[in-house]
């Protein structure tokens, strides 16, 4: 499984998710617009 990586961007967060290590990186603003399609990347991911 890769590394997921979203780049931050004006009001959405950088986000680093690394399955390998557990560790989850989240930093920044978080107020996406449209939070489902924005976080549902991550939900999917983790699956």
């Amino acid at each position: 499984m890769e590394i997921l990586n979203i780049e931050p961007f004006l009001q959405t967060p950088e986000i680093s998710f690394n399955h390998e290590t557990g560790i989850l990186y989240l930093s920044g603003k978080s107020y996406p617009a449209y939070a489902i399609e924005f976080y549902k990347p991550i939900i999917d991911w983790s699956r």
